[in-house]
């Protein structure tokens, strides 16, 4: 008689943690899923921010193949648009972090989900990463380009008036080109074809980490019945 009373506190204690440790897994994969909903409209906003840099990118190149037409000044649309004016997005994976931290990644018992789950994170902290640390070294590049080839009399001015809330569009801002040479002008050009092109493996990215934030989604909720 101890020996089944023994017995069966062993199944109670053993099934009230089974209980607990399946209210940990619940608790952990509803936030995980409200981590993903705020990704995939993050990543989806930066792709579309990204994109709308674009026409001012071919405007700028307009204006390197004939400077004289646009009497050897850039545009404050121009040069304001080609920044970064949008930030990057690196996911600040709350969810994932406590899972790593605390080696509760045991606590999830579907492997589909886990697995999808790991390699989601690893893309993260991958490719994606890397993507958007190139993006970001690009844009200080292009701030020694502006320092070198445009008067920056304007942008003082711009900042100045930024500070103190003034900002207006008609505002002269247009920065006066300070090469005039061929080659320097081609080599200003080239030099802004490469941030475009950073952008658009980054608009891949964002898209790619979006659909793959989405169907990661997608599986927890199928597989754990959640909304």
């Amino acid at each position: 008689m101890l020996f089944l009373a023994v017995f069966c506190g062993f199944l109670a204690e053993n099934q009230r943690e089974h209980m607990v440790e399946h209210r940990k897994e619940k608790q952990y994969l509803f936030s995980l899923v409200s981590d993903l909903k705020f990704d995939t409209s993050q990543f989806n906003l930066r792709a579309r921010q990204f994109e709308e840099k674009f026409p001012f990118f071919d405007s700028l190149f307009n204006l390197l193949d004939d400077p004289k037409k646009f009497n050897n000044k850039l545009p404050f649309r121009f040069w304001k648009q080609t920044e970064l004016i949008s930030s990057t997005y690196i996911p600040a994976e709350p969810t994932l972090q406590q899972l790593k931290y605390s080696g509760n990644f045991r606590l999830l018992l579907n492997k589909r989900v886990l697995d999808s789950i790991l390699v989601y994170d690893s893309h993260i902290n991958g490719n994606y990463l890397g993507q958007t640390n190139y993006v970001l070294e690009f844009y200080k590049r292009q701030l020694q380009v502006r320092e070198k080839y445009f008067d920056n009399t304007n942008f003082n001015r711009y900042l100045n008036d930024r500070y103190q809330g003034r900002i207006s569009h008609s505002d002269d801002y247009d920065l006066t080109l300070l090469v005039t040479e061929n080659a320097q002008l081609k080599e200003l050009y080239n030099q802004y074809v490469n941030i475009k092109a950073t952008n658009l493996v980054y608009i891949d990215q964002l898209k790619a980490r979006k659909d793959e934030a989405g169907r990661l989604l997608t599986l927890i909720q199928k597989e754990y019945h959640l909304k």
